[in-house]
């Protein structure tokens, strides 16, 4: 009974980013769950600095951080090239794009910034 459910879930997974890939490509608005705008990456990222390792800033910034990467390994995994985009980055490389994005795009979100990042790694690897 159990693999016909997992079976279920991994077709709903697989569709879902297979959409957001293809808006992408299509240059669409499309929703997506559990993302973060810039100024909030910025301001957790603040004061998590200011804050001592005992107190709880940073796990705002580990929830935003793993959102974000798993955002990325999602649209790495979705896409229509055989290519792997995100093995010539790491997590920390990602951070520090995604955080000098967000100091210059206030306004936008974490995961817009992942989409031009995502696009920018498509070009490089061509």
């Amino acid at each position: 009974m159990r693999a016909p459910f997992s079976i279920l879930l991994k077709a709903i997974l697989v569709i879902s980013i297979a959409n957001a890939t293809l808006a992408i490509a299509a240059d669409r608005t499309i929703t997506i769950i559990g993302g973060s705008t810039c100024l909030e990456w910025i301001e957790a990222k603040r004061i998590a600095a200011l804050e001592s390792p005992s107190d709880m800033g940073w796990v705002h910034v580990a929830a935003k951080r793993s959102w974000l990467l798993g955002f990325m390994s999602a649209l790495n995994s979705s896409g229509d090239s055989d290519k792997d985009l995100l093995k010539s980055v790491n997590s920390s490389i990602v951070e520090a794009w995604i955080d000098k994005y967000c100091l210059q795009n206030p306004k936008k979100s974490i995961d817009d910034g992942a989409i031009k990042l995502f696009i920018e790694l498509t070009k490089i690897n061509r």
